[in-house]
């Protein structure tokens, strides 16, 4: 799925270790995508209750990578040093203590409340994608950008979807050149409450929760609902991602509306 993989991975032209990361990334977002679409357009009851969650959640946890990627290179680079450098002996059968995790580098250890303190050292920021320091610096700024810009959600009923959640919070604001600060933290609180939801609906198809039939909790049609939120919140979180100011790769608003727009038309017609 191409348009999801220029949504989260954003224009790479030029070369560089980065680019290769995002290139990798970039390749699991478009199968897994593709995969997502077959499944809810085509797929068969059994492969929806036995592949979908798991092809979802990949999805989730590969796009939420990218954008983070793009956000804290370096975390990326670090990470891809140590396992050039494991090569052959890293051991697949043990987790690797600086590799990416969901719990930690997607949503953060701790609440985000309180971290503007002034007791907040380097070594304590969180640097999370949906919550912390980073989060709050960069997702912040972009929703509000995309509020004063907001006449593309009549492109689309997703971005529409963020429009409208913008504007539920943004009670202080009285004019689009002055937004509201604290609209986009609360629309950012709002997303990542959706992610968790999302993951942890997702991961009770992936592994064994349930000594009952799990088709009764989990029927196709609740799969599917599952991995169209997925999708849907991954293509909002790379369409906004293209708003902030501090992340490499980007693509104009207007591309990233089209490019949500093709997504939103291949999953919902």
């Amino acid at each position: 799925m191409e348009p999801l993989r220029q949504l989260c991975c954003g224009t790479m032209n030029y070369p560089g270790r980065l680019t290769d990361v995002l290139s990798i990334l970039g390749n699991v977002i478009e199968r897994y995508g593709e995969k997502t679409l077959s499944i809810v357009k085509n797929g068969s009851d059994d492969d929806k209750c036995m592949y979908g969650s798991f092809v979802a959640r990949k999805l989730l946890e590969s796009a939420s990578s990218a954008i983070l990627a793009r956000m804290d290179p370096t975390r990326f680079l670090i990470l891809q040093e140590y396992q050039q450098r494991a090569g052959t002996s890293y051991r697949p059968d043990e987790r690797h203590p600086a590799a990416i995790s969901w719990s930690g580098d997607i949503i953060p250890d701790k609440a985000s409340n309180g971290v503007w303190n002034s007791e907040s050292t380097p070594d304590k920021f969180v640097r999370a994608l949906l919550g912390g320091h980073l989060a709050e610096v960069a997702w912040s700024n972009a929703i509000d950008r995309f509020f004063v810009d907001e006449s593309l959600a009549s492109q689309s009923a997703w971005i529409e979807q963020l429009s409208d959640m913008y504007d539920k919070f943004d009670t202080k604001s009285s004019s689009v050149d002055a937004p509201n600060r604290n609209a986009g933290s609360s629309v950012l609180g709002v997303l990542r409450s959706k992610a968790q939801a999302i993951y942890s609906s997702l991961s009770k198809g992936v592994h064994l929760e349930f000594v009952v039939d799990e088709t009764v909790v989990l029927d196709p049609e609740t799969v599917v609902e599952h991995m169209l939120n997925a999708t849907l919140l991954v293509s909002q979180l790379g369409f906004l991602s293209n708003y902030m100011d501090s992340v490499f790769t980007k693509i104009e608003p207007e591309l990233a509306a089209n490019f949500l727009l093709n997504i939103e038309k291949s999953f919902t017609q």
